[in-house]
């Protein structure tokens, strides 16, 4: 950030801030101008105060919005383990009395099964289900960690992991693209201000090192 200046009143030549006497030709620089530019400092500097003030908010509430995604995770891998689990028992159930060799008669998902097949989907999938969800809150806590000694690069690997599981979610099942969808914008919103912000003060610090 450069300094506030004015021209000096013999020689147009600019006065800064604390000087007494113009660098350019020796004139004395009135009081009033001193306090003016003094005052101009001191306007500049808090502005700038506010700034970083601001961007380390917007980082911190990206960071609050990994934690935040982690516990989303775990909640949502239990609810639906739950549901999953109470769901495939039912289906158990229902296959009781059936020999694993034989075929079940209706294709599930276009895949014709035998019931020895059927039964292991149907008891491994709740367990996948949660799993993955674990998996995910484990790795959006890692990044809010990590995100407290480098911002930066965990919001980017954030948003990176979040676009890739919602994009192969959406290959694999493309109704899944509108679940969540509030949860999704919002997301990546707070972490899109974030990863600004943290850039913003990655920047300013590297200007502040090559100024010194």
């Amino acid at each position: 950030m450069s300094k506030p200046s004015l021209p000096c009143e013999s020689c147009r030549a600019n006065v800064y801030p604390g000087d007494q006497f113009c660098d350019a030709c020796g004139a004395a620089v009135r009081e009033a101008r001193m306090l003016q530019l003094a005052e101009w400092e001191r306007g500049e500097a808090e502005d700038a105060r506010a700034l970083v003030r601001e961007r380390r908010a917007s980082v911190r509430k990206a960071s609050r919005m990994l934690a935040l995604l982690a516990a989303l995770f775990l909640v949502t891998g239990l609810g639906a383990y739950v549901f999953q689990r109470a769901a495939a028992d039912k289906a158990l159930r229902n296959l009781h009395g059936m020999q694993d060799h034989e075929v079940f008669p209706t294709p599930i998902e276009g895949v014709t099964y035998s019931v020895r097949d059927l039964r292991a989907k149907l008891d491994s999938e709740p367990r996948q289900i949660l799993a993955v969800n674990l998996t995910l809150a484990l790795v959006m806590g890692g990044l809010f960690v990590w995100s407290r000694r480098a911002a930066f690069a965990a919001l980017v690997t954030a948003i990176g992991a979040l676009i890739t599981l919602w994009f192969v979610s959406f290959l694999i099942d493309p109704a899944t693209i509108l679940q969540g969808l509030i949860i999704k914008i919002g997301s990546l919103i707070a972490l899109s201000a974030g990863l600004r912000a943290a850039l913003a003060e990655r920047a300013a610090a590297l200007r502040t090192e090559a100024s010194e």
